[in-house]
């Protein structure tokens, strides 16, 4: 209750399921009868939040995750794979049941099947699973669609939060993998529950540096190096499976290497990968990287102009290109500028002013990542915040730089930001590391395009999801 108000009798132990009075009286000295007692409520949620095939690596499976129409109670699977007996990885509301229950029992989903989901309290949903593919909207992602997915305070799932903590994002499959940069070995979860999994296979790489993914489910690790070091990034495409060397780099750039990683498009095939280049004395440059048919080129240094320097420790850069073709140009920022730079060759052609009202130097504007998705190009800001203790919570900014013209004015009011999303913080105290990450994961089927983010002085992760389906 406020100060200088009072209830007598005093509070004790009570018998909830009777009406308990007291008097209460507020600083005026007013009074008033209150009653306390309580009540048993049963859930009614009824929904499938979750639908997803587990890969098979004996039969060479590769699994596949439901799109879920909520208004329709339509789940589809889009796959040309038999589905004649398989077992389903699903989630429920909270308390609610399905029958029949594809966990336990494996069923025929080559034709469409029927699954009952009961509430606690009795109601129930009956949702149609079909393999099928639904209709998409003609571009970008589907206004309205946006739903936060899960959002926790990450010392809930083992990760230590201190000043050494230099957090990155990768996905590949069902799975999201988070790293600290801090010594410790990634920890993986269900990226559309956020479920903990367990720690990755990391063999005999290093991960002091940071994780990354392209575009054909393959995870990159790499170490972190100073100058005259062996910088390597290491792949596997799978969480399970040791990782093997796929670039080593003798560093004779005199900067430190390895803090941040970014790959735009297919390892496999055509990528471009870039990593920041950092010095407490001044950075402009970055190491890029461009695989061509699956064969990585000789690497470059490049050295920006006209966009000032990043220092080291968390104020480094984030690099990422818009495309696999170097000339269509990458995006840049970092602090204590907090510039959001479209840059071509090394000039810049295109920026984004920090926040609009002053307190871009609160943040570190600088994580960033690139995705096509259904015709539309979107770009993802976040920016960590150093100082939790003044309420000073993470900033997530989703944009459309398909036409990169609209791409002008401050970083949360360009006529290009889609979704600006409030993020909850799970820390009141003192930063110790503003560093964090951002991810976007197109699924795919090409359905639902995934947005991750994590900010470590904040202790937050979180993920968002949109789909482009037509409704």
């Amino acid at each position: 209750i406020d100060d200088n108000c009072s209830i007598s009798p005093k509070l004790g132990v009570l018998d909830l399921s009777q009406k308990n009075y007291f008097q209460f009286t507020n600083g005026k000295g007013e009074t008033r009868q209150i009653c306390i007692t309580g009540a048993i409520k049963k859930l009614g949620g009824s929904q499938v939040t979750y639908f997803a095939l587990p890969a098979n690596d004996a039969t060479g499976f590769a699994g596949v995750t439901g799109t879920i129409d909520q208004d329709n109670k339509i789940i589809s699977l889009i796959t040309v794979d038999d589905l004649s007996s398989v077992n389903v990885d699903f989630k429920l509301s909270p308390h609610a049941t399905i029958s029949p229950d594809p966990s336990v029992t494996k069923v025929n989903l080559n034709a469409d099947t029927k699954f009952t989901v009961s509430a606690q309290d009795g109601t129930t949903s009956t949702y149609t699973v079909t393999k099928a593919a639904p209709e998409k909207i003609s571009y970008g992602y589907r206004a309205g669609s946006e739903k936060l997915l899960w959002s926790f305070d990450f010392t809930t799932a083992g990760f230590a939060w201190g000043s050494t903590n230099q957090a990155s994002l990768a996905s590949i499959g069902n799975n999201l993998i988070v790293n600290m940069g801090n010594g410790s070995t990634p920890i993986y979860f269900n990226r559309i529950t956020g479920a903990k999994i367990g720690e990755i296979n990391l063999g005999s790489a290093s991960a002091a540096g940071c994780v990354t993914s392209d575009l054909n489910g393959n995870l990159l690790i790499c170490n972190y190096v100073d100058n005259g070091g062996t910088f390597t990034i290491y792949r596997t495409k799978s969480a399970s499976a040791a990782p093997t060397p796929f670039i080593s780099y003798v560093n004779a750039t005199g900067y430190t290497l390895g803090r941040k990683v970014s790959v735009q498009g297919n390892i496999d095939g055509d990528a471009i990968i870039s990593a920041e280049l950092e010095s407490w004395n001044g950075s402009s440059s970055f190491v890029r990287w461009i695989v061509s048919g699956g064969v990585v080129g000789t690497p470059e240094v490049i050295a920006m102009s006209g966009v000032g320097n990043w220092s080291a420790g968390v104020n480094v850069a984030d690099i990422v290109y818009a495309t696999t073709n170097p000339a269509d140009g990458y995006f840049t920022s970092f602090y204590d500028a907090d510039v959001l730079h479209y840059m071509k060759g090394t000039a810049n052609v295109a920026s984004l002013n920090p926040q609009s009202d002053g307190s871009g130097w609160a943040y570190n504007n600088n994580c960033l990542d690139v995705k096509a998705f259904n015709g539309a190009k979107y770009l993802l800001l976040g920016c960590v915040s150093h100082f939790p203790q003044w309420s000073i919570n993470t900033q997530i900014y989703l944009y459309d730089v398909t036409s990169i013209g609209q791409f002008t004015g401050t970083v949360d009011s360009s006529p290009a930001l889609m979704f600006k999303p409030a993020i909850t913080s799970f820390n009141g105290t003192d930063g110790v590391s503003a560093s964090g990450d951002v991810l976007l994961v197109p699924s795919a089927d090409g359905y639902t395009l995934t947005l991750y983010y994590i900010d470590n002085n904040c202790k937050a992760m979180g993920a968002y999801q949109f789909d482009c389906i037509k409704k």
